[in-house]
């Protein structure tokens, strides 16, 4: 009978205490919970454009003039068909007849007299000198056909020369003064064809032609940076909830 009072005061006390720790004896511990914002990192992103840059168009042309005088002349043609984004442009064109005379003594009228009286007595050698510069502008009227016109100086002369080698300006056949030429020009894939006409003091006239090449350089993309992103993140914080 005493080791059964024995026992059951054991198994009371064994339980009491297991009673004592599920029932709030016992300390409950928590662990601070750490919360952590990160910050999300933007990428700074670069786009490439245009940018709106000067691309112009550059002109060479050999040209060819005909006068029913009769005369010829070549000459060259250099100019820039665009400024920035207008249809403007403005070229530099120069004409000779490579047979020059500057010597002469004096001039003759249309019937051969010379200072009203005296009328020399010619060998039937014959100089025709031609030479102009003009400085004018072109227009794009439209793709691709183009207008141009110019103003500059322009001389012409006929000469002969006497018995006794002296040379004599023929009066009627020989002009001095403003040189005007206008026509078009036609731009074929980079192939320049002109077509005009060319004058000295109205008095004087010659048609002209002209083949040659339009260069067009090319544009350049630049990389430019975007604008920054506001950054919306508030950066890492530390919230601790203890309970």
């Amino acid at each position: 009978m005493k080791r059964v009072v024995i026992i059951m005061t054991l198994l009371i006390a064994v339980f009491a205490a297991n009673a004592q720790t599920v029932g709030g004896g016992g300390s409950k511990k928590y662990h601070s919970v750490k919360k952590t914002k990160t910050a999300t990192s933007t990428t700074t992103k670069h786009k490439t454009f245009n940018r709106n840059v000067f691309q112009p168009e550059f002109t060479f042309m050999l040209n060819y003039a005909y006068a029913f005088a009769p005369q010829h002349s070549v000459g060259l043609t250099l100019g820039q068909n665009k400024l920035g984004k207008t249809p403007l442009g403005w070229y530099i064109n120069l004409m000779t007849g490579f047979d020059f005379n500057f010597g002469t003594v004096g001039s003759v009228s249309e019937h051969g007299v010379y200072n009203g009286t005296v009328v020399p007595f010619f060998t039937g050698k014959e100089k025709r000198t031609r030479l102009s510069a003009s400085l004018g502008m072109t227009v794009n009227m439209v793709i691709p056909l183009y207008f141009y016109m110019g103003v500059g100086y322009g001389y012409r002369s006929l000469t002969w020369e006497i018995v006794g080698g002296d040379w004599m300006t023929y009066e009627p056949m020989s002009f001095a003064g403003a040189n005007v030429d206008f026509g078009l020009m036609l731009n074929i894939k980079g192939f320049a064809l002109s077509a005009g006409y060319s004058t000295i003091n109205f008095q004087y006239h010659e048609l002209k032609a002209g083949i040659g090449f339009i260069i067009k350089t090319k544009k350049k993309s630049v990389a430019m940076p975007a604008p920054d992103n506001p950054d919306n993140s508030n950066g890492s914080g530390n919230n601790t909830e203890n309970n």
